[in-house]
């Protein structure tokens, strides 16, 4: 278990001697200094609300072993540019990427059924994202505000998409 306190560098590293299996929620929530993470490849999940305004984070390495990403994860890390998804990952929570107004594109996993309310809102500069085959659900809000988001193509598995779910986008098909 990882939880930090405020004295930060710009690039945050995991070099415990003992693996480190699970990260604290709200670890690094609010830390305005990080700028840079690479986390380890012993992590299997990124907790709820973990770099939850964490404003100045402009990239994040996660290793293919990450399944999961929580609630909130990357909420409001407005100079978010790179955060690379595995493609094994099964799971990203709600407003995972919330306010994530720099990144630009974005990977989905193939496992990937659901993507819940507000998953992508007010990324601003998103312009490509694929969506997987085996996509069955897209709930309220996930792509609004997404106003750079050039070309959806909406998968056959798709079964439900939300209210709002791609308000102010440019292109679907």
């Amino acid at each position: 278990l990882i939880a930090t306190n405020n004295d930060l560098p710009a690039k945050y590293i995991f070099k415990n001697k003992i693996p480190i299996r699970v990260i604290a929620e709200r670890a690094f929530a609010g830390r305005k200094q990080l700028r840079s993470v690479v986390i380890p490849a012993t992590v299997t999940a990124i907790p709820t609300a973990v770099f939850y305004q964490c404003e100045n984070l402009t990239d994040v390495t996660i290793p293919t072993t990450v399944r999961s990403v929580g609630n909130f994860a990357f909420y409001g890390c407005g100079l978010l540019k790179s955060a690379k998804l595995p493609e094994g990952l099964e799971h990203i929570g709600m407003g995972a990427f919330y306010g994530c107004a720099n990144l630009r594109e974005q990977m989905l996993g193939k496992k990937i059924e659901v993507l819940e309310q507000g998953t992508f809102y007010m990324c601003r500069h998103l312009k490509q994202l694929p969506l997987p085959e085996g996509l069955r659900r897209i709930d309220n809000g996930v792509f609004a505000g997404c106003a750079e988001l050039e070309d959806i193509k909406l998968p056959e598995s798709l079964e439900y998409i939300g209210e709002m779910a791609f308000a102010g986008c440019i292109v679907l098909r």
